[in-house]
Protein backbone atom coordinates (compact mmCIF):
# COMPACT_ATOMS: atom_id res chain seq x y z
CA UNK A 1 0.00 0.00 0.00
CA UNK A 2 2.74 2.61 0.64
CA UNK A 3 4.52 1.70 -2.39
CA UNK A 4 0.95 2.38 -4.53
CA UNK A 5 0.22 5.72 -2.58
CA UNK A 6 4.32 7.11 -3.44
CA UNK A 7 4.90 5.66 -6.75
CA UNK A 8 3.75 8.23 -10.10
CA UNK A 9 1.67 6.07 -12.25
CA UNK A 10 -1.92 5.75 -13.08
CA UNK A 11 -4.22 3.39 -11.50
CA UNK A 12 -7.24 1.07 -12.68
CA UNK A 13 -6.33 1.98 -16.48
CA UNK A 14 -9.06 -0.32 -18.30
CA UNK A 15 -8.59 -2.56 -20.95
CA UNK A 16 -11.98 -4.33 -21.33
CA UNK A 17 -15.58 -4.33 -20.22
CA UNK A 18 -14.99 -7.08 -16.88
CA UNK A 19 -14.52 -5.87 -13.47
CA UNK A 20 -11.21 -7.13 -13.33
CA UNK A 21 -9.86 -5.74 -16.85
CA UNK A 22 -7.82 -2.70 -15.03
CA UNK A 23 -4.48 -2.34 -15.05
CA UNK A 24 -1.81 -0.11 -12.83
CA UNK A 25 1.35 1.36 -15.09
CA UNK A 26 3.70 3.07 -12.74
CA UNK A 27 6.53 5.50 -14.96
CA UNK A 28 10.02 5.91 -14.16
CA UNK A 29 11.45 8.98 -12.93
CA UNK A 30 13.34 9.14 -16.26
CA UNK A 31 13.28 8.15 -20.23
CA UNK A 32 11.37 4.81 -19.98
CA UNK A 33 13.84 1.95 -21.48
CA UNK A 34 10.31 0.02 -22.24
CA UNK A 35 7.79 -2.00 -20.84
CA UNK A 36 7.50 -4.74 -18.27
CA UNK A 37 4.34 -6.23 -17.16
CA UNK A 38 3.92 -8.15 -14.38
CA UNK A 39 1.11 -11.30 -13.77
CA UNK A 40 0.15 -11.87 -10.65
CA UNK A 41 -0.09 -15.27 -9.02
CA UNK A 42 -2.53 -16.70 -6.81
CA UNK A 43 -3.52 -20.00 -8.35
CA UNK A 44 -5.47 -18.36 -11.10
CA UNK A 45 -8.40 -18.00 -8.24
CA UNK A 46 -6.75 -15.27 -6.11
CA UNK A 47 -5.11 -12.06 -6.02
CA UNK A 48 -5.32 -8.84 -7.90
CA UNK A 49 -3.06 -5.91 -9.55
CA UNK A 50 -2.95 -4.05 -5.99
CA UNK A 51 -1.05 -7.38 -3.72
CA UNK A 52 1.94 -7.02 -6.14
CA UNK A 53 2.46 -3.00 -6.91
CA UNK A 54 6.07 -3.27 -4.66
CA UNK A 55 7.20 -5.56 -7.06
CA UNK A 56 7.37 -2.81 -9.47
CA UNK A 57 9.97 -0.57 -7.40
CA UNK A 58 13.16 -2.65 -9.31
CA UNK A 59 12.11 -2.37 -13.05
CA UNK A 60 11.03 1.13 -11.97
CA UNK A 61 14.51 2.20 -11.07
CA UNK A 62 16.12 0.73 -14.27
CA UNK A 63 14.39 2.89 -16.20
CA UNK A 64 11.22 0.95 -17.31
CA UNK A 65 7.52 1.46 -16.79
CA UNK A 66 5.86 -1.69 -15.06
CA UNK A 67 2.01 -2.23 -16.02
CA UNK A 68 -0.03 -4.75 -13.44
CA UNK A 69 -2.97 -5.87 -14.60
CA UNK A 70 -5.35 -7.63 -13.01
CA UNK A 71 -7.22 -10.70 -14.76
CA UNK A 72 -10.78 -12.82 -14.37
CA UNK A 73 -10.12 -15.53 -12.12
CA UNK A 74 -10.90 -19.55 -12.32
CA UNK A 75 -13.78 -21.07 -11.95
CA UNK A 76 -15.89 -17.88 -13.85
CA UNK A 77 -13.08 -17.70 -16.46
CA UNK A 78 -11.28 -20.63 -17.79
CA UNK A 79 -7.58 -20.24 -18.91
CA UNK A 80 -7.99 -19.55 -22.22
CA UNK A 81 -10.38 -16.53 -21.39
CA UNK A 82 -8.04 -15.56 -19.02
CA UNK A 83 -5.24 -15.39 -21.23
CA UNK A 84 -7.31 -13.20 -23.85
CA UNK A 85 -7.55 -10.89 -21.45
CA UNK A 86 -4.20 -10.64 -20.28
CA UNK A 87 -3.35 -10.26 -23.92
CA UNK A 88 -5.75 -7.38 -24.07
CA UNK A 89 -3.59 -5.85 -20.88
CA UNK A 90 -0.80 -6.09 -23.12
CA UNK A 91 -2.10 -4.67 -25.61
CA UNK A 92 -3.36 -1.53 -23.77
CA UNK A 93 -0.27 -1.12 -22.01
CA UNK A 94 2.40 -0.69 -25.04
CA UNK A 95 -0.14 1.41 -26.80
CA UNK A 96 1.23 3.65 -23.82
CA UNK A 97 4.53 2.85 -23.61
CA UNK A 98 7.32 3.29 -26.24
CA UNK A 99 10.38 0.58 -26.74
CA UNK A 100 10.60 -3.20 -25.66
CA UNK A 101 8.28 -5.60 -23.81
CA UNK A 102 9.70 -7.78 -21.33
CA UNK A 103 6.33 -10.07 -19.59
CA UNK A 104 7.41 -10.74 -15.93
CA UNK A 105 5.13 -13.35 -13.57
CA UNK A 106 4.65 -15.10 -10.20
CA UNK A 107 3.26 -18.90 -10.30
CA UNK A 108 0.07 -18.42 -12.13
CA UNK A 109 1.21 -15.14 -13.52
CA UNK A 110 4.62 -16.73 -14.80
CA UNK A 111 2.46 -19.16 -16.52
CA UNK A 112 0.08 -16.73 -18.01
CA UNK A 113 3.29 -14.67 -19.02
CA UNK A 114 4.92 -17.74 -21.04
CA UNK A 115 1.44 -18.25 -22.73
CA UNK A 116 1.23 -14.75 -24.21
CA UNK A 117 5.00 -14.95 -25.25
CA UNK A 118 4.24 -17.69 -27.33
CA UNK A 119 1.59 -15.83 -29.37
CA UNK A 120 2.65 -12.23 -29.21
CA UNK A 121 5.82 -11.76 -31.84
CA UNK A 122 6.73 -8.24 -29.80
CA UNK A 123 7.74 -9.61 -26.47
CA UNK A 124 11.13 -9.86 -25.56
CA UNK A 125 11.63 -11.51 -22.84
CA UNK A 126 9.65 -13.38 -20.14
CA UNK A 127 11.04 -13.67 -16.11
CA UNK A 128 9.09 -16.50 -14.36
CA UNK A 129 9.04 -15.78 -10.08
CA UNK A 130 8.13 -19.17 -9.00
CA UNK A 131 8.98 -19.32 -5.36
CA UNK A 132 7.84 -16.88 -2.52
CA UNK A 133 11.12 -15.34 -1.57
CA UNK A 134 12.61 -14.77 -5.12
CA UNK A 135 9.94 -11.94 -5.46
CA UNK A 136 11.80 -8.94 -4.00
CA UNK A 137 15.10 -9.74 -6.69
CA UNK A 138 12.49 -9.10 -9.96
CA UNK A 139 14.71 -5.94 -10.26
CA UNK A 140 18.11 -8.00 -10.49
CA UNK A 141 16.72 -10.14 -13.65
CA UNK A 142 15.58 -6.84 -15.62
CA UNK A 143 19.89 -6.89 -16.46
CA UNK A 144 19.49 -9.67 -17.61
CA UNK A 145 17.01 -8.57 -20.51
CA UNK A 146 18.82 -6.62 -22.85
CA UNK A 147 16.66 -5.39 -26.18
CA UNK A 148 18.96 -8.15 -28.97
CA UNK A 149 17.83 -11.12 -26.83
CA UNK A 150 15.19 -13.44 -28.13
CA UNK A 151 12.38 -14.32 -25.87
CA UNK A 152 12.89 -16.99 -23.56
CA UNK A 153 11.93 -18.25 -19.76
CA UNK A 154 13.88 -17.49 -16.79
CA UNK A 155 13.33 -19.08 -13.43
CA UNK A 156 15.29 -16.97 -10.85
CA UNK A 157 18.90 -18.11 -10.03
CA UNK A 158 19.20 -19.47 -13.22
CA UNK A 159 21.03 -17.08 -15.16
CA UNK A 160 22.22 -19.10 -18.18
CA UNK A 161 18.80 -19.80 -19.95
CA UNK A 162 17.15 -16.86 -21.63
CA UNK A 163 16.74 -17.82 -25.38
CA UNK A 164 17.20 -21.28 -24.53
CA UNK A 165 13.93 -22.87 -23.40
CA UNK A 166 12.61 -23.51 -19.50
CA UNK A 167 14.56 -24.71 -16.76
CA UNK A 168 13.29 -26.21 -13.76
CA UNK A 169 14.92 -25.52 -9.90
CA UNK A 170 17.54 -28.17 -10.54
CA UNK A 171 19.06 -25.88 -13.60
CA UNK A 172 18.26 -28.52 -16.13
CA UNK A 173 16.49 -27.51 -19.42
CA UNK A 174 13.39 -28.72 -20.12
CA UNK A 175 10.39 -28.24 -22.48
CA UNK A 176 10.54 -26.28 -26.15
CA UNK A 177 13.19 -23.90 -27.02
CA UNK A 178 11.75 -20.38 -26.62
CA UNK A 179 7.84 -21.35 -27.76
CA UNK A 180 9.35 -22.06 -31.74
CA UNK A 181 10.86 -18.38 -31.53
Amino acid sequence: AAFRAAAEGRCDITYGDEARARLDLFMPDGPARGLVVFFHGGYWRAFDKSTWSHLAAGPLALGWVVALPSYPLAPAARLAEITVQAGRAVAQAAGLVDGPIRLAGHSAGGHLAARLACIIPAIGGIIFVDREHDKPAIHDLIYVLPDDVPAGILRFGLWDVIGTGIAGQDGRRHGQQGCGK
